[in-house]
Protein backbone atom coordinates (compact mmCIF):
# COMPACT_ATOMS: atom_id res chain seq x y z
CA UNK A 1 0.00 0.00 0.00
CA UNK A 2 1.25 3.78 -0.77
CA UNK A 3 1.89 5.69 2.06
CA UNK A 4 -0.65 8.31 2.92
CA UNK A 5 2.00 11.11 2.04
CA UNK A 6 3.58 9.49 -0.86
CA UNK A 7 1.88 10.30 -3.69
CA UNK A 8 3.25 7.24 -5.66
CA UNK A 9 0.82 4.72 -6.31
CA UNK A 10 2.66 1.74 -4.91
CA UNK A 11 6.42 1.51 -3.50
CA UNK A 12 9.54 1.70 -5.89
CA UNK A 13 7.46 3.78 -8.84
CA UNK A 14 9.29 7.23 -7.45
CA UNK A 15 12.48 5.14 -8.15
CA UNK A 16 11.40 3.91 -11.60
CA UNK A 17 10.00 7.63 -12.25
CA UNK A 18 13.42 9.26 -11.43
CA UNK A 19 15.75 6.57 -12.60
CA UNK A 20 13.57 6.98 -16.24
CA UNK A 21 14.40 3.05 -16.60
CA UNK A 22 10.70 2.18 -17.84
CA UNK A 23 8.41 4.53 -20.02
CA UNK A 24 5.37 3.22 -18.35
CA UNK A 25 6.92 4.01 -15.08
CA UNK A 26 6.79 7.92 -16.20
CA UNK A 27 3.18 8.15 -17.09
CA UNK A 28 2.48 6.56 -13.42
CA UNK A 29 4.03 9.56 -12.04
CA UNK A 30 1.95 12.15 -14.14
CA UNK A 31 -1.26 12.95 -12.13
CA UNK A 32 -0.09 11.17 -9.40
CA UNK A 33 -1.59 7.73 -10.33
CA UNK A 34 -4.96 8.78 -11.23
CA UNK A 35 -6.39 7.47 -14.53
CA UNK A 36 -4.35 4.40 -14.71
CA UNK A 37 -5.21 2.38 -17.58
CA UNK A 38 -6.89 -0.81 -16.68
CA UNK A 39 -4.28 -3.25 -17.65
CA UNK A 40 -2.04 -2.04 -14.51
CA UNK A 41 -4.13 -3.68 -12.42
CA UNK A 42 -3.35 -7.14 -14.04
CA UNK A 43 -0.03 -6.16 -14.75
CA UNK A 44 0.44 -5.53 -10.52
CA UNK A 45 -1.41 -9.17 -10.29
CA UNK A 46 0.90 -10.27 -12.94
CA UNK A 47 3.84 -8.95 -10.80
CA UNK A 48 3.05 -10.47 -7.45
CA UNK A 49 1.92 -14.16 -9.51
CA UNK A 50 5.52 -13.47 -10.54
CA UNK A 51 7.26 -12.71 -7.29
CA UNK A 52 5.67 -15.60 -6.00
CA UNK A 53 6.53 -18.14 -9.31
CA UNK A 54 9.52 -20.70 -8.51
CA UNK A 55 12.59 -19.43 -10.71
CA UNK A 56 11.70 -15.91 -10.50
CA UNK A 57 14.60 -13.73 -9.55
CA UNK A 58 13.91 -12.03 -6.03
CA UNK A 59 12.90 -8.22 -6.10
CA UNK A 60 15.67 -6.21 -4.03
CA UNK A 61 14.29 -5.29 -0.96
CA UNK A 62 14.63 -1.51 -1.39
CA UNK A 63 13.22 -1.68 -4.52
CA UNK A 64 9.81 -1.15 -2.25
CA UNK A 65 10.82 1.79 0.20
CA UNK A 66 9.88 5.31 -0.80
CA UNK A 67 12.69 7.05 1.39
CA UNK A 68 15.92 5.37 -0.06
CA UNK A 69 17.82 7.90 -2.23
CA UNK A 70 18.12 6.33 -6.07
CA UNK A 71 21.17 4.66 -6.83
CA UNK A 72 22.09 4.06 -3.58
CA UNK A 73 22.55 0.48 -1.53
CA UNK A 74 21.02 0.11 1.70
CA UNK A 75 23.72 -1.31 3.78
CA UNK A 76 23.49 -4.67 5.42
CA UNK A 77 22.63 -5.18 8.68
CA UNK A 78 25.15 -4.98 11.16
CA UNK A 79 27.57 -3.31 9.11
CA UNK A 80 28.85 0.12 9.69
CA UNK A 81 28.03 3.01 7.50
CA UNK A 82 30.54 3.91 4.95
CA UNK A 83 32.61 6.96 5.50
CA UNK A 84 31.76 10.18 4.34
CA UNK A 85 33.05 10.67 0.69
CA UNK A 86 33.70 7.25 0.10
CA UNK A 87 29.70 5.92 -0.34
CA UNK A 88 29.44 3.00 -2.26
CA UNK A 89 26.94 2.90 -4.62
CA UNK A 90 25.86 -0.55 -5.82
CA UNK A 91 23.00 -0.19 -8.18
CA UNK A 92 20.59 -3.27 -8.78
CA UNK A 93 19.48 -4.24 -12.19
CA UNK A 94 15.86 -2.65 -13.02
CA UNK A 95 13.18 -5.36 -13.19
CA UNK A 96 11.25 -4.98 -16.48
CA UNK A 97 7.43 -5.59 -15.75
CA UNK A 98 6.03 -5.81 -19.37
CA UNK A 99 8.60 -8.43 -19.99
CA UNK A 100 7.52 -10.26 -17.15
CA UNK A 101 3.96 -9.12 -18.29
CA UNK A 102 4.86 -11.15 -21.88
CA UNK A 103 6.39 -13.80 -19.96
CA UNK A 104 3.34 -14.11 -18.28
CA UNK A 105 0.75 -13.76 -21.28
CA UNK A 106 3.03 -16.24 -22.82
CA UNK A 107 2.42 -18.85 -20.14
CA UNK A 108 -1.25 -17.95 -20.11
CA UNK A 109 -1.45 -18.28 -23.82
CA UNK A 110 0.37 -21.79 -23.80
CA UNK A 111 -2.11 -22.94 -21.38
CA UNK A 112 -5.48 -21.37 -23.44
CA UNK A 113 -3.48 -24.00 -25.79
CA UNK A 114 -3.63 -26.68 -23.83
CA UNK A 115 -7.31 -26.03 -22.91
CA UNK A 116 -8.17 -26.13 -26.15
CA UNK A 117 -6.11 -28.69 -27.59
CA UNK A 118 -7.71 -30.95 -24.69
CA UNK A 119 -11.69 -29.69 -25.51
CA UNK A 120 -10.53 -30.34 -29.26
CA UNK A 121 -8.84 -34.05 -28.13
CA UNK A 122 -12.15 -34.21 -26.04
CA UNK A 123 -14.47 -33.65 -29.01
CA UNK A 124 -12.27 -35.73 -31.47
CA UNK A 125 -12.82 -38.91 -29.05
CA UNK A 126 -16.56 -38.11 -28.57
CA UNK A 127 -17.09 -38.37 -32.36
CA UNK A 128 -14.89 -41.64 -32.28
CA UNK A 129 -16.86 -43.23 -29.68
CA UNK A 130 -19.95 -41.95 -31.41
CA UNK A 131 -18.44 -43.32 -34.95
CA UNK A 132 -17.47 -46.77 -32.55
CA UNK A 133 -21.14 -47.01 -31.39
CA UNK A 134 -22.40 -46.67 -35.07
CA UNK A 135 -19.90 -49.51 -36.33
CA UNK A 136 -20.90 -51.62 -33.44
CA UNK A 137 -24.24 -51.04 -34.69
CA UNK A 138 -23.87 -52.19 -38.01
CA UNK A 139 -21.96 -54.78 -36.96
CA UNK A 140 -24.82 -56.08 -35.04
CA UNK A 141 -27.08 -55.71 -37.68
CA UNK A 142 -24.79 -57.77 -40.08
CA UNK A 143 -24.02 -59.99 -37.46
CA UNK A 144 -28.14 -60.95 -37.32
CA UNK A 145 -28.29 -60.92 -41.43
CA UNK A 146 -25.05 -63.24 -41.22
CA UNK A 147 -26.50 -65.52 -38.44
CA UNK A 148 -30.01 -65.48 -40.68
CA UNK A 149 -27.96 -66.65 -44.01
CA UNK A 150 -26.02 -69.14 -42.40
CA UNK A 151 -29.42 -70.79 -40.98
CA UNK A 152 -30.86 -70.39 -44.72
CA UNK A 153 -27.59 -72.22 -45.92
CA UNK A 154 -27.96 -74.84 -43.36
CA UNK A 155 -30.97 -75.77 -44.60
CA UNK A 156 -30.23 -75.48 -47.81
CA UNK A 157 -27.34 -77.77 -47.29
CA UNK A 158 -29.39 -80.47 -45.25
CA UNK A 159 -31.79 -80.65 -48.32
CA UNK A 160 -28.99 -81.01 -50.92
CA UNK A 161 -28.07 -83.80 -48.32
CA UNK A 162 -31.57 -85.44 -48.55
CA UNK A 163 -31.52 -85.34 -52.39
CA UNK A 164 -27.78 -86.97 -52.51
CA UNK A 165 -28.91 -89.60 -50.27
CA UNK A 166 -32.08 -90.09 -52.50
CA UNK A 167 -30.04 -90.20 -55.27
CA UNK A 168 -27.31 -92.30 -54.15
CA UNK A 169 -30.28 -95.04 -53.23
CA UNK A 170 -31.36 -94.82 -56.64
CA UNK A 171 -27.95 -95.13 -58.50
CA UNK A 172 -27.58 -97.90 -55.73
CA UNK A 173 -30.45 -100.13 -57.24
CA UNK A 174 -29.59 -98.73 -60.93
CA UNK A 175 -26.24 -99.85 -60.27
CA UNK A 176 -27.65 -103.19 -58.72
CA UNK A 177 -29.95 -103.85 -61.82
CA UNK A 178 -26.84 -103.09 -64.47
CA UNK A 179 -25.07 -105.49 -62.47
CA UNK A 180 -27.52 -108.19 -62.27
CA UNK A 181 -27.64 -107.46 -66.30
CA UNK A 182 -24.10 -107.75 -66.99
CA UNK A 183 -24.32 -111.11 -65.24
CA UNK A 184 -26.70 -112.60 -67.20
CA UNK A 185 -24.65 -111.51 -70.03
CA UNK A 186 -21.28 -112.83 -69.13
CA UNK A 187 -23.53 -116.10 -68.47
CA UNK A 188 -24.88 -116.09 -72.08
CA UNK A 189 -21.61 -115.62 -73.02
CA UNK A 190 -20.07 -118.22 -70.92
CA UNK A 191 -22.98 -120.20 -72.69
CA UNK A 192 -22.87 -119.59 -75.89
CA UNK A 193 -18.92 -120.10 -75.40
CA UNK A 194 -19.50 -123.52 -73.96
CA UNK A 195 -21.77 -124.01 -77.06
CA UNK A 196 -19.31 -122.90 -79.33
CA UNK A 197 -16.67 -125.47 -77.97
CA UNK A 198 -19.00 -128.04 -77.80
CA UNK A 199 -19.77 -127.29 -82.12
CA UNK A 200 -15.87 -127.62 -82.48
CA UNK A 201 -15.98 -130.99 -80.56
CA UNK A 202 -19.08 -132.13 -82.86
CA UNK A 203 -17.16 -130.92 -86.23
CA UNK A 204 -13.43 -132.51 -85.03
CA UNK A 205 -15.85 -135.79 -83.99
CA UNK A 206 -17.32 -135.58 -87.69
CA UNK A 207 -14.07 -135.25 -89.54
CA UNK A 208 -12.66 -137.91 -87.05
CA UNK A 209 -15.55 -140.01 -88.19
CA UNK A 210 -15.21 -139.30 -91.97
CA UNK A 211 -11.47 -140.02 -91.58
CA UNK A 212 -12.70 -143.23 -90.25
CA UNK A 213 -15.28 -143.86 -92.63
CA UNK A 214 -12.83 -142.99 -95.33
CA UNK A 215 -10.41 -145.63 -94.09
CA UNK A 216 -12.66 -148.25 -93.70
CA UNK A 217 -14.17 -147.78 -96.92
CA UNK A 218 -10.31 -147.87 -98.36
CA UNK A 219 -10.21 -151.24 -96.42
CA UNK A 220 -13.33 -152.44 -97.53
CA UNK A 221 -12.56 -151.44 -101.27
CA UNK A 222 -9.08 -153.93 -100.72
CA UNK A 223 -10.86 -156.42 -99.22
CA UNK A 224 -13.76 -156.64 -101.70
CA UNK A 225 -12.48 -158.57 -104.21
CA UNK A 226 -10.68 -160.98 -101.33
CA UNK A 227 -14.16 -161.76 -99.06
CA UNK A 228 -17.15 -160.73 -100.82
CA UNK A 229 -18.61 -162.65 -98.02
CA UNK A 230 -18.24 -159.61 -95.91
CA UNK A 231 -19.01 -157.23 -98.05
CA UNK A 232 -22.89 -157.02 -96.55
CA UNK A 233 -21.60 -157.01 -93.02
CA UNK A 234 -19.72 -154.32 -94.19
CA UNK A 235 -22.44 -152.36 -96.28
CA UNK A 236 -24.45 -152.82 -93.11
CA UNK A 237 -21.48 -150.98 -90.75
CA UNK A 238 -21.61 -148.22 -93.62
CA UNK A 239 -25.68 -147.67 -93.05
CA UNK A 240 -24.79 -147.39 -89.60
CA UNK A 241 -22.17 -144.74 -90.22
CA UNK A 242 -24.27 -142.76 -92.42
CA UNK A 243 -26.79 -142.62 -89.63
CA UNK A 244 -24.91 -141.71 -87.22
CA UNK A 245 -23.34 -139.11 -89.24
CA UNK A 246 -26.62 -137.99 -90.04
CA UNK A 247 -27.88 -137.61 -86.51
CA UNK A 248 -24.22 -135.74 -86.10
CA UNK A 249 -25.70 -133.39 -88.41
CA UNK A 250 -28.94 -133.22 -87.60
CA UNK A 251 -27.53 -132.22 -84.05
CA UNK A 252 -24.81 -129.56 -85.64
CA UNK A 253 -27.56 -127.92 -87.05
CA UNK A 254 -29.89 -127.63 -83.76
CA UNK A 255 -26.66 -126.34 -82.32
CA UNK A 256 -26.31 -123.58 -84.38
CA UNK A 257 -29.51 -123.20 -84.37
CA UNK A 258 -29.35 -122.33 -80.77
CA UNK A 259 -26.23 -120.34 -80.89
CA UNK A 260 -27.93 -118.12 -83.57
CA UNK A 261 -30.46 -117.65 -80.91
CA UNK A 262 -28.08 -116.81 -78.10
CA UNK A 263 -26.36 -114.06 -80.51
CA UNK A 264 -29.44 -112.60 -80.99
CA UNK A 265 -30.24 -112.35 -77.25
CA UNK A 266 -26.77 -111.45 -76.40
CA UNK A 267 -26.90 -108.68 -79.06
CA UNK A 268 -30.15 -108.08 -77.64
CA UNK A 269 -29.12 -107.39 -74.04
CA UNK A 270 -25.68 -105.51 -75.25
CA UNK A 271 -28.07 -102.87 -76.86
CA UNK A 272 -29.50 -102.07 -73.49
CA UNK A 273 -25.81 -102.08 -71.76
CA UNK A 274 -24.13 -98.90 -71.48
CA UNK A 275 -20.69 -98.93 -73.60
CA UNK A 276 -18.41 -98.36 -70.17
CA UNK A 277 -20.35 -101.17 -68.54
CA UNK A 278 -19.03 -103.42 -71.52
CA UNK A 279 -22.37 -103.01 -73.63
CA UNK A 280 -23.07 -101.42 -77.20
CA UNK A 281 -25.99 -98.97 -76.29
CA UNK A 282 -25.27 -96.20 -78.26
CA UNK A 283 -26.20 -92.13 -77.21
CA UNK A 284 -29.07 -91.86 -79.72
CA UNK A 285 -30.45 -95.49 -78.61
CA UNK A 286 -30.21 -94.27 -74.87
CA UNK A 287 -31.38 -90.69 -75.75
CA UNK A 288 -34.69 -92.81 -77.66
CA UNK A 289 -35.85 -94.75 -74.36
CA UNK A 290 -35.31 -91.68 -72.38
CA UNK A 291 -37.73 -90.00 -74.79
CA UNK A 292 -40.01 -92.82 -74.84
CA UNK A 293 -40.15 -92.85 -70.97
CA UNK A 294 -40.77 -89.01 -70.89
CA UNK A 295 -43.89 -89.59 -72.66
CA UNK A 296 -45.07 -92.03 -71.26
CA UNK A 297 -44.67 -89.97 -67.97
CA UNK A 298 -46.34 -87.31 -69.60
CA UNK A 299 -49.81 -89.50 -70.65
CA UNK A 300 -50.15 -90.64 -67.08
CA UNK A 301 -49.60 -87.90 -66.02
CA UNK A 302 -52.44 -86.53 -68.36
CA UNK A 303 -54.51 -89.88 -67.34
CA UNK A 304 -54.37 -88.84 -63.82
CA UNK A 305 -55.48 -85.43 -63.65
CA UNK A 306 -58.47 -86.07 -66.09
CA UNK A 307 -59.12 -89.30 -63.39
CA UNK A 308 -58.97 -91.86 -66.45
CA UNK A 309 -56.90 -93.98 -64.08
CA UNK A 310 -57.64 -96.18 -61.43
CA UNK A 311 -54.08 -95.99 -59.59
CA UNK A 312 -52.79 -92.80 -61.04
CA UNK A 313 -50.15 -92.25 -58.35
CA UNK A 314 -48.87 -95.84 -58.75
CA UNK A 315 -48.74 -95.33 -62.89
CA UNK A 316 -46.90 -92.01 -62.35
CA UNK A 317 -44.42 -93.26 -60.39
CA UNK A 318 -43.76 -96.48 -62.22
CA UNK A 319 -43.26 -93.84 -65.04
CA UNK A 320 -41.43 -91.71 -63.57
CA UNK A 321 -38.99 -94.77 -62.23
CA UNK A 322 -38.52 -95.58 -66.10
CA UNK A 323 -37.71 -92.49 -67.06
CA UNK A 324 -35.30 -92.25 -64.14
CA UNK A 325 -33.86 -95.84 -65.11
CA UNK A 326 -33.90 -94.45 -68.96
CA UNK A 327 -31.96 -91.02 -67.71
CA UNK A 328 -29.24 -93.14 -65.50
CA UNK A 329 -28.92 -95.10 -68.60
CA UNK A 330 -28.06 -92.45 -71.02
CA UNK A 331 -25.63 -90.19 -68.47
CA UNK A 332 -23.88 -93.62 -68.03
CA UNK A 333 -23.29 -93.63 -72.30
CA UNK A 334 -22.78 -89.69 -72.23
CA UNK A 335 -20.95 -89.90 -69.27
CA UNK A 336 -22.33 -87.18 -67.79
CA UNK A 337 -21.68 -85.84 -64.08
CA UNK A 338 -25.07 -86.99 -62.50
CA UNK A 339 -29.15 -87.11 -63.18
CA UNK A 340 -31.53 -84.86 -60.78
CA UNK A 341 -34.99 -85.21 -60.57
CA UNK A 342 -37.24 -82.24 -61.41
CA UNK A 343 -38.89 -80.66 -58.29
CA UNK A 344 -42.64 -78.44 -58.36
CA UNK A 345 -40.85 -75.20 -57.93
CA UNK A 346 -37.64 -75.83 -59.85
CA UNK A 347 -36.37 -74.20 -63.47
CA UNK A 348 -33.53 -74.91 -65.32
CA UNK A 349 -31.81 -71.60 -63.87
CA UNK A 350 -32.25 -72.44 -60.02
CA UNK A 351 -30.93 -75.73 -61.04
CA UNK A 352 -27.86 -74.91 -62.60
CA UNK A 353 -27.63 -72.61 -59.46
CA UNK A 354 -28.08 -75.36 -57.05
CA UNK A 355 -25.77 -77.45 -58.96
CA UNK A 356 -22.95 -75.57 -60.70
CA UNK A 357 -23.80 -72.23 -58.53
CA UNK A 358 -23.94 -70.58 -61.59
CA UNK A 359 -27.21 -69.91 -63.08
CA UNK A 360 -25.96 -69.08 -66.66
CA UNK A 361 -25.18 -72.87 -67.01
CA UNK A 362 -28.67 -73.76 -67.81
CA UNK A 363 -28.45 -74.23 -71.23
CA UNK A 364 -25.67 -76.92 -70.76
CA UNK A 365 -28.37 -78.69 -69.24
CA UNK A 366 -31.19 -78.09 -71.70
CA UNK A 367 -28.86 -79.08 -74.50
CA UNK A 368 -27.92 -82.43 -72.29
CA UNK A 369 -31.92 -83.18 -72.40
CA UNK A 370 -33.71 -81.69 -75.25
CA UNK A 371 -34.80 -85.49 -76.13
CA UNK A 372 -36.97 -84.93 -73.59
CA UNK A 373 -37.56 -81.18 -72.94
CA UNK A 374 -40.37 -79.66 -75.25
CA UNK A 375 -40.60 -76.65 -73.49
CA UNK A 376 -37.39 -75.44 -71.82
CA UNK A 377 -39.39 -73.34 -69.36
CA UNK A 378 -41.93 -75.68 -68.32
CA UNK A 379 -40.84 -78.69 -66.47
CA UNK A 380 -42.69 -81.55 -65.48
CA UNK A 381 -42.30 -82.55 -61.93
CA UNK A 382 -40.59 -85.56 -61.40
CA UNK A 383 -38.63 -85.27 -64.44
CA UNK A 384 -35.18 -86.83 -64.41
CA UNK A 385 -32.48 -84.39 -65.88
CA UNK A 386 -29.71 -85.55 -67.16
CA UNK A 387 -26.30 -82.96 -65.59
CA UNK A 388 -23.34 -82.83 -67.90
Amino acid sequence: MPSPRSPWPWPGCRRLAETGHHRHARRLTQGGGRGLPRRWGALSLALVLLALAPGTPPVPADAWADEVPVGAAAPPAGTAPPAPGRVQVQVEPPVDPVTQVEVLTQRMRGIEGKLKESAAARKSADQARMEAERRLAEGTQEGARLSAELVRLREAKADLETQLRRAQEQNADTAAQLAATAHQVRDLTTAAAAQTEHEADLERQLEQRKEDQRRGEAELLGRLRAAEQAQADLRGQLLERDGSLTNLNAELGAVKTQRDTLDERLKTLSALVPAPAGGALTLEAAQARSAAAAAALRDALTRAEAGGDAQPRRTVREAEQALHRAQFTAAQVAEAHSVYRVRPTDTLVLIANRIYGDGGRWRAIREANRHILADPDRLTPGLTLVIP
